[in-house]
């Protein structure tokens, strides 16, 4: 495997990991992805990606303005009891 292609399944990892950390804490899944977009701009750098490099700098911008917006909310997620005829 060439380096290029373990770099991309790095970069394939790290964005499913941020994913699956949403979905069960949006506030920790925005923190791991402004962290995670460092991998990205590496990426967009060695590739020659200016795109990639712009696309990172946004998702860090939205997910800045989504902790800010959601501060003090608390993330549990509703557990309802259900009897199964939902």
């Amino acid at each position: 495997m060439t380096a290029l292609a373990a770099w991309s399944w790095i970069t394939a990892a790290v964005s499913i990991i941020q994913c699956w950390i949403s979905s069960h804490n949006p506030r920790k899944g925005w923190l791991f992805g402004i962290a995670a977009q460092s991998v990205w701009v590496i990426d967009g750098i060695v590739t020659g990606q200016p795109g990639t490099i712009a696309l990172s700098v946004a998702l860090t911008c939205i997910y800045i303005r989504a902790l800010y917006r959601w501060h003090g909310t608390d993330f549990t997620p509703d557990r309802k009891k259900t009897n199964g005829t939902d």
